[in-house]
């Protein structure tokens, strides 16, 4: 089976660190998407299924989002509101 994937933004924020630590419980892989030079990013929680990115998502280009959203759309993404 298939691992699901999520994508975690504000990862190392008090809520970003319990979301992911509910999706591992969950069995999913993560990408934890934290502001470059966070201070707070040893917050996230060290596990195999999570990787760190430092990534300002203010600054993506139109074709960056379009890839996203297309993994969204494909279910290679489990998108959460």
């Amino acid at each position: 089976m298939l691992m699901k994937k999520a994508i975690v933004t504000g990862a190392s924020s008090m809520i970003g660190v319990a979301l992911i630590n509910f999706l591992l419980i969950e069995d999913y892989e993560i990408i934890a998407i934290t502001r470059p030079n966070s201070k707070k990013i040893d917050n996230i929680p060290k596990d195999e299924n999570v990787s760190i990115v430092e990534c300002d998502l203010s600054n993506l280009t139109s074709s960056e989002i379009q890839f996203i959203k297309n993994q969204i759309d494909r279910g290679s993404i489990v998108k959460i509101n």
